[in-house]
């Protein structure tokens, strides 16, 4: 497990906690449900591990997945807004 998610469950403010490489681009993806992406980012990768805050108090309270994928590995997560 390369990355964490917390708080979880939250109110749609909550950090994902990912252990890189140096330089290593990373993509976030976040879907509904239903299949519909609501957050995307591209990071390239500095440090070892890093922190990003997230915050998707404005979309619909409910169950999303976080997809993040890098050079070398990838993982889904589920993640529950209150």
């Amino acid at each position: 497990d390369n990355f964490s998610i917390f708080p979880n469950p939250n109110t749609g403010l909550f950090n994902i906690v990912f252990d890189s490489e140096q330089n290593e681009n990373i993509f976030i993806e976040i879907f509904s449900l239903q299949g519909v992406s609501v957050y995307k980012e591209n990071i390239s990768g500095k440090h070892n591990t890093f922190t990003k805050q997230i915050n998707l108090k404005s979309i619909t309270k409910g169950v999303y997945l976080i997809k993040i994928q890098s050079n070398k590995t990838s993982g889904v997560r589920k993640v529950i807004l209150n």
